[in-house]
């Protein structure tokens, strides 16, 4: 037996919105481990619109600074966030591109740091 139009109706406004939902709430995070005087970075495909970066550096509020260097850049390589010795940060980015972001770290400290990235729109 075939469903009732308004049941089928209902079914597809459903999927839509979870599709939705789906598209729209798109989240990357990672855990880092940055040995001494290393550079690692993180990319990931973003369109226009607001994005949304956060960072915690494991250790560096007891240690009295990271010694990591922050730093965002879009897909043309401009640097839209530039940042030495934080903690932990939040910030969010208006996007003009579509494409590859790039977030990096680079720690000049003698110690390995653990850094947590996360990166959301």
């Amino acid at each position: 037996a075939a469903a009732a139009p308004d049941v089928e109706n209902q079914m597809i406004a459903r999927l839509i919105s979870v599709s939705v939902f789906l598209t729209v709430a798109h989240a990357t995070a990672i855990q880092l481990v940055l040995d001494s005087v290393e550079k690692r970075c993180l990319s990931e495909d973003f369109d226009v619109g607001n994005v949304q970066f956060s960072f915690e550096i494991e250790g560096a509020l007891t240690s009295g600074g990271s010694g990591v260097t922050s730093s965002l850049l879009d897909p043309n390589g401009v640097t839209l966030y530039s940042k030495h010795n934080l903690p932990r940060d939040r910030f969010d980015v208006q996007t003009q591109y579509s494409g590859e972001y790039s977030m990096c770290f680079v720690n000049s400290s003698p110690d390995p740091r653990i850094v947590q990235v996360t990166m959301e729109n």
